[in-house]
């Protein structure tokens, strides 16, 4: 029940989430190509704790890729960690 929760709320601050948004320096480091998007592999590679399925819950848009308000908003939310 808290896991269902926990996703329930994640999605929904992930929804709501709104004003500037910026990358946590270990968000950027994790970001191996560079492109601004972190795949399931970097973050996972970063953070080994997040999970296939924590991954999907921050991936609003479901497009496979967290883009920086994705990213920003899960830190915000405590989802992601803010430091390495």
């Amino acid at each position: 029940m808290f896991t269902s929760l926990t996703t329930r709320t994640a999605a929904a601050l992930l929804l709501t989430a709104g004003g500037a948004f910026a990358m946590s320096d270990a968000a950027v480091s994790a970001d191996k190509n560079g492109d601004g998007m972190l795949t399931i592999d970097e973050i996972q590679a970063a953070f080994p704790d997040v999970s296939t399925d924590t991954f999907t819950t921050i991936d609003a848009n479901a497009d496979g890729l967290l883009d920086e308000a994705e990213i920003s908003a899960a830190e915000e939310a405590g989802i992601l960690p803010t430091g390495s």
